[in-house]
């Protein structure tokens, strides 16, 4: 039997004149973050490359930096954050406790010790200072914590290599497939608890949830599918489970609530809960919108026990609790 979840609408995308949006997050107060670019920049923003084999790669920065804007949406409030002009491409993004903004496109390339692209920045809105960093090539996800530390994951590409990272090169930065940088974007610790958990080298990172201070990471191991969920104080357990792929989730102390797994429709998630090392007592779970309409293309962002979904023009969200109400 699909258990039916509906997401309620929290808010509307609000339009700004000459600027397009380019992607959706949700801090961890739990407001809408809203990333527009300028319009006639879009279509470079997410551009691919051709290389001289055929193979197509991300373009690794735009050729002349653009506009960027960011929306800070809660349910009763709206206000826009102008950013400086960025080059960034395939950007992700979140705002620090203290109002700063950190942004950081998913590419970077390395050359030499002294030829490499720092694909992060920190910005602060307030006096226009900004910092560059480097997050690493392949990232995934980005999330920053209640303490202002910025986490990222990163996809295979990250951690086995690819732009010049690995092969002969320098180590990739995201090798072990999660790290956690401070609010100045120094590297200050990487994941190491696979090997202890025998958990087998991560090799693709799928998802990660950050909320308060800890966070939980969904990702393909050479030993299969599991989730880590690392404490305060970094402390990780582990959670093995069957689905494969899921992109998004939303957790609470003993439950799960996932998006899709590889090839799934759109509308398709699952349910599980947590204990005894692995996710148990799944259900199949169908989302809809409000009015039981049905759940199509758009962007899902989980922070703690909340899954947000963002279609062209709204944001929506439900959470665990919504499943037994």
């Amino acid at each position: 039997m699909i258990t039916k979840v509906l997401f309620n609408k929290v808010a509307q995308i609000p339009e700004l004149p000459g600027f397009s949006v380019v992607s959706q997050h949700v801090s961890g107060d739990g407001d809408a973050l809203v990333l527009y670019v300028e319009s006639q920049a879009l279509e470079i923003v997410t551009a691919m490359m051709e290389a001289e084999n055929g193979v197509v790669f991300p373009l690794v920065s735009m050729p002349e930096p653009a506009a960027f804007r960011l929306s800070i949406l809660s349910p009763s409030d709206q206000k826009t954050v102008e950013l400086p002009e960025l080059d960034t491409t395939f950007p992700y993004f979140d705002i620090f406790p203290d109002g700063r903004v950190v942004v950081a496109g998913s590419r970077s390339y390395w050359r030499a010790n002294d030829d490499f692209g720092l694909n992060g920045i920190i910005i602060d809105p307030v006096t226009g200072e900004r910092e560059r960093f480097l997050p690493g090539d392949g990232i995934q996800r980005l999330a920053v914590d209640a303490r202002g530390r910025i986490w990222v994951s990163y996809f295979d590409e990250g951690i086995l290599g690819n732009n010049g990272y690995g092969d002969g090169g320098t180590p990739p930065v995201g090798t072990l497939g999660l790290n956690r940088f401070n609010g100045c974007g120094d590297l200050v610790w990487v994941f190491t608890d696979a090997e202890e958990l025998e958990s087998g080298p991560i090799i693709d990172c799928y998802a990660l949830n950050v909320s308060d201070d800890q966070a939980a990471l969904y990702a393909d191991t050479y030993d299969g599918y599991v989730l880590y969920r690392i404490s305060a104080n970094d402390e990780t357990e582990l959670f093995k489970s069957d689905l494969q792929g899921c992109q998004h989730f939303a957790i609470d102390d003993s439950q799960i609530l996932f998006t899709g797994q590889i090839d799934d429709d759109y509308d398709i998630g699952y349910f599980g809960r947590l204990s005894s090392g692995g996710v148990s007592e799944i259900q199949d779970i169908k989302f809809l919108l409000p009015g039981g309409s049905k759940l199509y293309d758009g962007q899902f962002v989980g922070r703690g026990d909340t899954l947000h979904f963002f279609d062209e023009s709204n944001w929506y969200s439900t959470s665990i609790d919504a499943l037994f109400s």
